[in-house]
């Protein structure tokens, strides 16, 4: 029996091909699955027909990847997400969270399409293909800029005080040292005096 190949088949062919197969294949696996439908002149006109459907789809959708490919290539996208005070963030930014940010930049791009780790748990810079449709590929940046906490902000400010206070602490000490030694070598250098006048005095009795 002939049939024609509504979709492609490893053993048989691409779709739209006209192959002879058994009957019983064709009646109890074929054609209820889909596969393939009787060669007719009509069936053989609506499958044509389809097929210049899907070249035509086919077409739409490569530039349509092509028109995303040139607004999106190499754009950077900028994203704050609260960090600790070593730079982990807390939690992580997932796809969705790349889809969502790329949306608010007025770009419709499905996740799949995406070559990332499903989560980035640190700051920093990120190269991301992305397949648009078949061959047609674009790499953007994602920069994640860490943010630190209301409480981590508090604890560092906290940290910054007690730190300016050390140095405070330590300038004081430093300048006490300073003035004790100005004291001391003011008060030798009066012993000094003293002992030089006695000496003069001594000499001139």
């Amino acid at each position: 029996m002939e049939v024609i190949l509504k979709k492609s088949h490893p053993h048989l062919g691409e779709r739209g091909k006209v192959v002879d197969v058994a009957d019983g294949y064709a009646r109890n696996y074929l054609i209820p699955k889909d596969i393939a439908i009787l060669n007719t002149p009509g069936n053989k006109a609506s499958i044509e027909a389809e097929g210049q459907f899907e070249e035509i789809k086919l077409e739409k959708e490569i530039m349509s990847a092509e028109q995303i490919k040139e607004k999106i290539d190499g754009k950077e996208f900028k994203v704050d997400a609260k960090v600790g005070k070593e730079g982990k963030l807390y939690g992580s930014i997932t796809k969705q969270d790349i889809v969502d940010l790329l949306k608010a930049e007025g770009f419709l791009i499905d996740k799949k399409s995406m070559d990332v780790d499903e989560h980035i748990r640190e700051t920093g810079t990120y190269e991301i293909q992305l397949d648009l449709f078949k061959d047609v590929k674009a790499q953007i940046k994602l920069v994640v800029e860490g943010e630190l906490s209301e409480e981590d902000r508090e604890e560092e400010d906290e940290e910054d005080e007690e730190e300016e206070d050390r140095e405070d602490e330590e300038d004081k000490e430093d300048e006490d040292k300073e003035e004790e030694e100005d004291k001391k070598v003011e008060d030798d250098s009066s012993e000094k005096e003293d002992e030089s006048l006695e000496e003069e005095e001594g000499e001139g009795g």
